[in-house]
């Protein structure tokens, strides 16, 4: 992690040297991987030759088409892409209400994660051949003790945990972009 005010093209490089060279060394390790950030990722492509060893499939749901509107038709009035974005929100809330309905498991959003949830890490933790922590301890450090990102958490069962999702949003290209970061 580099501080916001110190990140530039050379201390990226310098890191990333520094991990690909001198961590395997140091801890025995033979391979490294990780989920950079975009600017991270092209750093390393093009000065530290990154591999890639497979593409992760990304599922893309336009639920507010007012972004898309105001891309293509940049000299609409305001008011017409206000009207738009007022009339998606309206359609999108309607088809997951309608889906709630149907649905025999309460779903809330909670604030932290309680240690309940590592009742649910315990159960499902032996399903995948690989997977990071998910206990309460870690999920608290990684989504609730981060200042600096907003997430929303909710959580499937209420006194034990069946599932949880954590979701944020993100301003890309004139458009507000929800993120499931994990679930």
């Amino acid at each position: 992690i580099i501080a916001p005010g110190q990140r530039n093209l050379k201390l990226q490089v310098e890191m990333f040297k520094f991990i690909e060279k001198d961590v395997p060394l140091l801890e025995g390790l033979s391979f490294g991987y990780g989920f950079p950030n975009e600017i991270a990722y092209q750093v390393g492509k093009r000065f530290l030759k990154y591999n890639d060893l497979f593409d992760i499939p990304v599922l893309f749901k336009r639920i507010n088409y007012a972004g898309a509107i105001r891309r293509r038709i940049k000299w609409m009035p305001k008011l017409f892409f206000n009207f738009i974005s007022l009339l998606s929100g309206f359609f999108f809330l309607r088809q997951i209400n309608s889906r709630m309905k149907n649905s025999q498991r309460k779903t809330t959003r909670i604030e932290k994660f309680s240690k309940s949830f590592d009742n649910l890490w315990n159960r499902a933790r032996n399903s995948w051949q690989i997977i990071g922590c998910r206990d309460s301890t870690y999920l608290n450090w990684r989504y609730v003790e981060r200042p600096n990102i907003p997430y929303t958490i909710f959580s499937a069962g209420e006194d034990n945990p069946e599932g949880f999702i954590v979701l944020t949003i993100e301003k890309k290209n004139f458009s507000n972009v929800g993120i499931i970061v994990d679930f």
